[in-house]
């Protein structure tokens, strides 16, 4: 209760042990955001970002981590990673 406190994804007492969700954690529930997705959005997004920030910050979600990329899209994802860097 005190990680997803901190992630903004509940409120917490830890005094009386009473807690209660918040919006942010009830779309992170419905759309299964893990908590280290929240702490890493939480983190690094921020009001004026661009769009290539704002993409390459998503695209290092947890949720991404077992996403396989097809061989003939190498060469492409190549070029964008050297472009955008």
């Amino acid at each position: 209760a005190e990680q997803l406190d901190k992630a903004q994804m509940v409120r917490f007492s830890k005094r009386t042990g009473t807690f209660g969700t918040t919006d942010l954690g009830r779309v992170a529930s419905h759309f299964y955001i893990s908590r280290d997705t929240i702490e890493l959005f939480n983190a690094k997004l921020t009001p004026n970002m661009s769009e290539t920030k704002i993409i390459g910050t998503v695209g290092q979600a947890h949720e991404f981590e077992q996403m396989r990329v097809r061989e003939e899209e190498q060469a492409e994802l190549a070029q964008m990673e050297e472009d955008y860097q």
